[in-house]
């Protein structure tokens, strides 16, 4: 790269018909130490060879104030940090999101137990527990459990809603500088974006309780397994229940009138419900939370915003959309907390602000 060597000196040399080629040449060949060195001794020299053109070449060349930065337009993108998808259109909004995964439900009691009891037996019996077998076998008898029917869209334990209460203290202690006015502390959720199956909502009313603008989202609920656990009552009978009635279910309304009549191969009647149950992969779970921006951008006047949610979906939008791959698994009743910056072509780019660590191998 040359360095562009004084203006006086370019002007001077053009007035005595100098070849600036060859001064630009000697320029390039030379270090910066020693071309700034030697610019300064052929600056001195002029002054003394020819006071009178040296004053007239310099009253007629602009000066830069010494205290203004040099200012360098770049035609490549800049490196970025954390772009989550892309990064274009401009940044449109920031938000702080605080994620939330609810307490402990029954089910997950009832599958630790199966998996427990089926990992000490094949023990016994001489199993490698590292062994592809012995996995499977312990994954069938999880599974086997979560078949039950008693199951479906379970609630909270009573150790789950301690894991809410601790949720909820947790996002007072992050918050509590900003409700007092001190320009230290987060910004207290304005809008509470929750998923709609029982555990979530017992979550929600148990953190935020009596929250005015609480919204049930279907794009938020757990991976669809097509097991009882993992699917949700009709918006029709949620709405009937008094603790949730403040919350707003149009969202889930209209999913329900729309998916009565859709026939998707990969779904079955579900009897209990009148709807059909969906069974989903981990990819089409990321590409869910994949939308996660454009659900924000619903609610472009509130600055901070909490969204209850589950393990699988969190993982999913933290290892993909989040761009954090090594992210560990949310604990039942965790907090983490993100700036989310988002452009106007709908990407995110992200900075943890509270909680999570990268998973240990």
């Amino acid at each position: 790269m040359c360095v562009t060597a004084p203006l006086d000196v370019v002007a001077h040399a053009k007035d005595k018909c100098l070849r600036p080629s060859l001064a630009m040449r000697r320029c390039s060949t030379m270090p910066a130490i020693a071309r700034h060195a030697r610019a300064e001794r052929e600056s001195a020299a002029l002054r003394r060879a020819s006071p009178g053109v040296f004053a007239a070449v310099a009253a007629a060349t602009p000066r830069r104030p010494p205290s203004t930065p040099r200012v360098v337009t770049r035609t490549s993108s800049p490196p970025s940090a954390r772009v989550c998808g892309g990064f274009g259109g401009g940044v449109v909004a920031r938000k702080v999101v605080f994620l939330v995964r609810h307490g402990e439900a029954v089910h997950n009691i009832e599958e630790k137990k199966a998996q427990q009891a089926t990992a000490h037996a094949l023990k016994a019996l001489g199993l490698c527990p590292k062994s592809d077998q012995f996995k499977a076998l312990v994954e069938d008898a999880r599974r086997a459990c979560l078949s039950d029917c008693c199951l479906r869209d379970a609630a909270l334990s009573d150790a789950g809603k301690n894991q809410a209460l601790s949720a909820k203290e947790v996002i007072h202690r992050l918050t509590h500088g900003a409700a007092a006015g001190h320009s230290s502390g987060l910004p207290f959720p304005t809008v509470v974006l929750t998923s709609p199956l029982e555990r979530t909502l017992q979550t929600t009313n148990l953190v935020f309780p009596s929250h005015p603008n609480v919204h049930m989202c279907e794009a938020l609920r757990e991976r669809r397994t097509g097991l009882p656990c993992d699917e949700r009552k009709p918006a029709k009978f949620i709405r009937r229940r008094p603790e949730f009635r403040h919350m707003s279910s149009n969202n889930l309304l209209q999913f329900d009138l729309d998916n009565d009549k859709e026939d998707d191969e990969s779904s079955t009647p579900d009897s209990s419900s009148g709807l059909c149950v969906v069974v989903e992969n981990k990819e089409d779970v990321r590409a869910r939370s994949s939308r996660l921006a454009e659900l924000l951008q619903r609610f472009a006047g509130d600055q901070a915003v909490a969204v209850v949610t589950h393990k699988g979906y969190l993982r999913e939008l933290e290892r993909g959309p989040l761009g954090r791959p090594q992210a560990s698994e949310f604990g039942n009743g965790e907090v983490r907390v993100y700036e989310l910056s988002l452009s106007g072509d709908g990407k995110l780019i992200s900075k943890l602000l509270h909680g999570g660590l990268d998973a240990t191998k």
